[in-house]
């Protein structure tokens, strides 16, 4: 007995035709026969209720804290910063 010898490189466009219709008719076969999903809220199955208390009067006097102060900037950097060109003075060369 002889065993044929099958050279894969011949038959891959083959194969890969098979499976890209075994895959569209999958595909369409589950779009015609699964189910279409309904969404619907989640519903809690009892409600806790809920204490509020009021706030004991120290705590109803809070006054918010003032921002913090702006750090102050070096005496370098403000000379660098005020010598750098701004776009008004592009525009004053310009005309």
């Amino acid at each position: 007995m002889r065993e044929q010898i099958v050279d894969l490189k011949k038959q891959y466009p083959l194969h890969i035709r098979i499976g890209f219709l075994t895959t569209l008719v999958l595909l369409i076969l589950s779009f015609i026969f699964v189910p279409e999903m309904k969404n619907e809220p989640y519903l809690p199955k009892f409600s806790k209720p809920i204490k509020v208390d009021k706030l004991p009067p120290q705590l109803q006097n809070i006054v918010k804290p003032p921002p913090p102060p702006k750090p102050k900037l070096p005496k370098k950097w403000k000379r660098r910063l005020s010598k750098r060109p701004t776009l008004a003075d592009s525009k004053k060369k310009q005309m």
